[in-house]
């Protein structure tokens, strides 16, 4: 029985001895790791405070278990409780063969740490800046991102293998002297036809006076573009007296600033949809004309692929590894309201080109479906298995 140690920040609530996700990692996301090993178990933080599940999602599943810290809850508590945090990491690690190990994450640097000491084999995954993701923060949250990323480009560095969401983007931030392949952690299932088809017509139908645009993104933060883009609202209305765009924000977290922005900038057309499980993300997607992703901090974000699954015309900011997977006439700069309104502008006042936008979403997803993604993921994670004399498992195919 082959088993690894997945190792990551990610907050879980537990209920009953079942464990949730906000939606970051649901159940489906283990199956890329069960391919290889036998048993996964995951190591991340408690999520405290929730009062029902209806909006998370499982991330229980068969052959997997959960070691949640009692002791690392937010960044201050490494300093109180180093010690308690550092000795069970180690005591996880002693129980299985290897480390998956997440980045950028405290847990994750510390379970690098532990690996090396004990000569634990370990595989990182690269998935973001710490960095960008605290630059609307504090000073000291600001600070404490940039000192994460000094410690991460170290450990990426020597790391012997790395896995990276981007294709480029990263991997010029955190290069490493190891073995590296790319694959993004986006989910994509087998495309339809039919949902391009019916995008196709739903542009065509397009009544006048109604025009729709989504976001999705953490309402705790303030780097995702709910700003950038409610300004961008704003600004045409005010330019060019269009006033008949609305938006619907989805994710979780306080969403009062939103609304207090919304009321100050005159737009009364915004719906705050909050958190939806991920089955829903595709009926979202579906009822919108335009997806909107203005963040000013990413690694190479799931949303968009999934919207371009959908065949939702897709605008974005040129975060991250955004220009990797866009077209640049659809890209603007991060915190360029201007732009933004511009590019909104193009796509409102031209069918054609939603059409356009629509086709080409719709073809551009196509090699970042998961069985495609899983067979590049395996084929890393063999190697790695093989080059630390760890027995591979033989059977790929695991169901939902």
């Amino acid at each position: 029985m082959t088993k690894a140690l997945f190792v990551h920040d990610h907050p879980f609530f537990e209920k009953q001895e079942l464990f949730y996700s906000q939606g970051g990692l649901p159940s489906y996301v283990w199956i890329r790791y069960l391919q290889s090993f036998d048993e996964i178990t995951v190591f991340g933080r408690q999520l405290k405070g929730i009062k029902s599940i209806e909006r998370l999602v499982m991330s229980s599943r068969k052959n997997v278990t959960f070691e949640l810290s009692r002791y690392y809850f937010r960044p201050k508590d490494l300093f109180f409780n180093f010690y308690s945090i550092n000795k069970e990491i180690s005591k996880s690690l002693g129980k299985v063969d290897a480390a998956i190990i997440r980045l950028p994450s405290v847990l994750g640097l510390l379970a690098v740490y532990n690996c090396i000491s004990m000569k634990k084999p370990y595989i990182l995954e690269v998935v973001g800046d710490a960095s960008d993701a605290t630059s609307t923060f504090s000073p000291i949250l600001r600070t404490y991102g940039k000192i994460l990323n000094i410690l991460i480009k170290k450990v990426v560095k020597g790391a012997p293998y790395v896995v990276y969401v981007t294709k480029e983007y990263l991997q010029k931030k955190f290069p490493t002297d190891g073995t590296t392949v790319s694959i993004s952690n986006v989910r994509v299932e087998d495309l339809d036809d039919q949902v391009l088809a019916k995008r196709i017509k739903k542009i065509e139908t397009m009544p006048e006076g109604k025009f729709v645009i989504g976001l999705i993104g953490s309402m705790n933060v303030r780097y995702k573009g709910h700003t950038e883009l409610l300004h961008a609202v704003s600004e045409i209305g005010n330019r060019y007296g269009i006033h008949d765009i609305s938006i619907r924000f989805v994710g979780q977290g306080d969403y009062k600033w939103i609304e207090n922005l919304a009321q100050e900038l005159g737009l009364s057309n915004v719906e705050i949809v909050g958190q939806l499980a991920g089955d829903e993300i595709p009926h979202f997607i579906d009822s919108i004309d335009v997806y909107v992703h203005p963040s000013r901090a990413e690694g190479l974000p799931r949303v968009i692929m999934e919207a371009f699954s959908r065949g939702c015309p897709v605008l974005a900011s040129d975060a991250g590894g955004i220009f990797e997977i866009l077209d640049p006439n659809d890209i603007h700069k991060a915190g360029d309201v201007n732009q933004l309104c511009f590019d909104l502008l193009r796509v409102y006042r031209n069918r054609n080109e939603m059409m356009k936008m629509a086709i080409e979403s719709f073809k551009r997803v196509a090699s970042f479906q998961e069985k495609k993604l899983n067979e590049k993921r395996k084929v890393i994670f063999d190697k790695f298995l093989l080059d630390n004399r760890i027995d591979v498992k033989a059977q790929s195919y695991i169901s939902e």
